[in-house]
Parts: structure tokens; C-alpha cells; sequence
């Protein structure tokens, strides 16, 4: 593969790593989020990133406030929005200035992405926030993946309603016993083993060439180690946790008829952050993010297509199989008034390596190529400003 692909596979990796050394902590209305003192592993060029006290990853806690001076922007959703709040942020910002409704405007960004969030979490943290007294310009939902691709395998098959947030067994189990500290112990010896090998300042994975495909290659077969053990730990989670909560739990007869349940909870969450909206007097876009598994929606490099191909990734086949009922329940809600952008086909010019992981996360080059889509949809569009009791302001 090339080398920018190599190197965003790195940077993929790292982040995968912060995001399963992350701790979470069980939230009352946003399901979890991450605790407070977490460490935070990337995100390197954002200045004083952390955990802050709401359990977001972030320079600052959520509770802004508008000023006619700035723009006040939320980005929510899973790790992809997450990202986008990170990697995005530059991209986006200088396609917005070109809208001459905030040109001129410094932006703020909350950020308000947690890994593996799916509706109707962010709707739900959202209504907190607000309630709390936050005050939003802008909301940037980027969602889609987590919502068809997760439920399934997380949540349905350990008999969990599908509509719980991620894990939720595993979030609420026991205290763990010594059998399961010593697998906690494993995963810590294995990932100081691979952070030896792709931190160290003068590691094998800096050079170019020969030397440094060998020391990739042993990367990956350390990370996947990491990866089996995190997955035995989860298995093992599961089987602890039978008195776990399970909430309004029900048989699926198809795929299909799981799938379209799962696309009803994603419209109906957009249709309540779009009231929120009005209500509250802020912009809502809700942007369908793009997905890998999607056929024909990019060309794909050799590394995208080996990424694609992973056997091991349990949620491809429901992220390809339902992503058009998103798409077409992505039609419905703008019928009905939501901003809604479909970014499915985000990369469809872009051959290089913009997919970084088996999953669904790009890179730098993609969250700035999402991001002068979603501002230049934004830019094309006139929604009716109002104000923070939802009546329509002067222009």
C-alpha cells in the first residue's frame, strides 16, 4: 500500500487503542460516557484536550453561550463524529466562512462524540444539555453506522433491547473477580508491549522501506492479539452479567425486520432533535455519514479493499445490507423538514486511502472532505432562523 495509507493506518491504530484504554462510566440520561481522568491519545494537536466533568472529550465542559460574535457549533454522534470533532474542525471552519451568514464569526466547537453512542443517546444528551442551559448555533448529527450495524451482535444476540445503549450488559455487570483482573492484566501487558513498538521515538516504524512494512506487520499481529483479548474479556463481561438490566427486550423474526426497528429509532431521535431545534432556536443538520461497506460509493485502494474484506468485522454485513434504509428514511425526514445530508457517497471521487479501519473511520483527508460537503450543503440551503422560543426572527 502506499505510504499515506500506512501512515493513516497507524494513526488508526492509535486511536483504536485511547479509545479501549477509555473508561466509561454509566450516565442517567446519556447511557455512558467517559469518565473523568481518562486518558485521551489522540487528538494531539488540539491544545488542552480531556475528559471534562460531563464525560466528553473536549477543550472545555458543554455549557457555552451564544455571542453575535461566534458560532457556536455541536458535533454529536459515535467515534465518527467524535473524529470529525477533532480532525474536522479546520476544514469545516474555513468552508463556513464562505457562508455570508458566519463570515466573520470565530467558531466554538462542542464536542459531543462518544465511541460506539448510536441513537437515541444523542438525542437524549442533547435534551440534558439543553435543559442544563447550554446554548447551541449550530448541532452536527453524524450518525448511521452505529445504529444498524451495532444492535445486532452487541446487544440482540445477549438479549438486550435494541434500543440500549452499546455493551449495556458489560456496562452494568459486577465488580470483576480476580479471574477476570488477570485478563485485565493481559490486555495491560500486551498493549505496553505494542506501544514499545509504534511509540518509541526511534522504533522501527519511523524508518521507511523494508524495515518498516516488517514492523507493521508486527503491529498489526500485536493488535490483533490486543484485539482477541479485549473480545475475550468482553465475552467473558457477558457471561457475568445475567442480572444485568435488559429493558423492553423482543424477538426479531428477519434481519430485516430488526433492521427496520432499528432505522424507526434513528428517524424518530432525528425528528426530536429537529423539535429540539425549533424550540430551542438553533441550526440542526443531520448528516448520514459515508460507510465502506456500501458497494460502488468509492473506489477503493488496496488497503481499503483488504479493510473491507476482514472477516473478523462482525457488523459489515448489517452496515452494507441496511444502510439504504437509512437512506431512505434520510428522504422522509427531509420531506418532513429536517436538514438532512447524505454523505454516503462523500469519497465517490477519491480513490486514495481515506478509510483507516475494517469499521467505518477515515482518516484526516476524509473528515476534511466530509466537512466542505456537509458546510457547502449548508451554504445551499436557507433555513428559517428563530429564536430561542422557536418564532421565526427577522432577517
Amino acid at each position: 500500500g502506499d505510504v499515506a495509507g500506512a501512515e493513516a493506518l497507524d494513526a488508526a491504530a492509535r486511536a483504536q487503542r485511547a479509545e479501549r484504554r477509555r473508561y466509561w462510566a454509566v450516565h442517567p440520561y446519556a447511557g455512558y460516557v467517559a469518565a473523568p481522568g481518562s486518558p485521551v491519545e489522540f487528538g494531539d494537536d488540539v491544545p488542552g484536550l480531556a475528559v471534562n466533568a460531563y464525560g466528553f472529550v473536549d477543550t472545555a465542559g458543554p455549557l457555552r453561550e451564544r455571542a453575535p460574535d461566534r458560532v457556536v457549533v455541536a458535533v454529536a454522534g459515535g467515534s465518527v463524529a467524535e473524529r470529525f470533532g477533532l480532525e474536522g474542525t479546520a476544514a469545516f471552519e474555513r468552508a463556513l466562512a464562505r457562508d455570508p451568514r458566519y463570515a466573520g464569526k470565530r467558531v466554538e466547537w462542542v464536542r459531543l462524540g462518544l465511541s460506539g453512542w448510536k441513537q437515541p443517546q444523542p438525542l437524549t444528551a442533547i435534551a440534558y444539555l439543553l435543559a442544563d442551559g447550554a446554548q447551541i448555533d449550530v448541532l452536527l448529527e453524524i450518525d448511521g453506522f452505529n445504529e444498524i450495524a451495532l444492535p445486532r451482535i452487541d446487544l440482540v444476540s445477549h438479549g438486550v433491547a435494541a434500543i440500549f445503549p452499546r455493551y449495556w450488559k458489560q456496562q452494568t455487570a459486577p465488580l470483576p473477580d480476580a479471574a477476570m483482573l488477570r485478563r485485565i492484566a493481559e490486555i495491560e501487558r500486551l498493549e505496553h508491549r505494542l506501544d514499545a513498538l509504534l511509540e518509541a521515538p526511534s522504533g522501527a516504524l519511523r524508518f521507511s522501506g523494508l524495515a518498516r512494512l516488517v514492523a507493521l506487520v508486527r503491529a498489526r499481529r500485536l493488535d490483533a492479539q490486543v484485539a482477541r483479548a479485549h473480545a475475550d474479556f468482553a465475552a467473558a463481561a457477558r457471561a457475568r452479567a445475567d442480572g444485568a438490566p435488559i429493558g423492553p427486550y423482543r424477538e426479531y423474526a428477519s434481519r430485516v425486520e430488526l433492521a427496520e426497528h432499528l432505522v424507526g429509532i434513528w428517524a424518530r431521535s432525528s425528528l426530536g432533535l429537529h423539535a429540539l431545534s425549533r424550540t430551542f432556536g438553533f441550526r440542526y443538520v443531520h448528516v448520514l455519514q459515508p460507510n465502506p461497506h456500501v458497494p460502488d460509493t468509492k473506489p477503493l485502494s488496496e488497503s481499503e479493499r483488504a479493510l473491507v474484506a476482514d472477516a473478523t468485522m462482525l457488523y459489515r454485513d448489517d452496515a452494507r445490507d441496511f444502510h439504504p434504509l437509512l437512506q431512505r428514511a434520510g428522504r422522509e425526514l427531509a420531506a418532513s423538514g429536517v436538514e438532512f445530508v447524505d454523505a454516503t457517497r462523500a469519497f465517490e471521487a477519491h480513490p486514495e486511502t481515506l478509510y483507516v479501519d475494517s469499521c467505518c473511520h477515515f482518516g484526516p483527508r476524509g473528515n476534511e472532505i466530509l466537512a466542505e460537503l456537509v458546510a457547502g450543503a449548508m451554504r445551499e440551503r436557507d433555513p428559517q432562523p428563530r429564536d430561542a422560543r422557536g418564532v421565526t426572527r427577522p432577517r
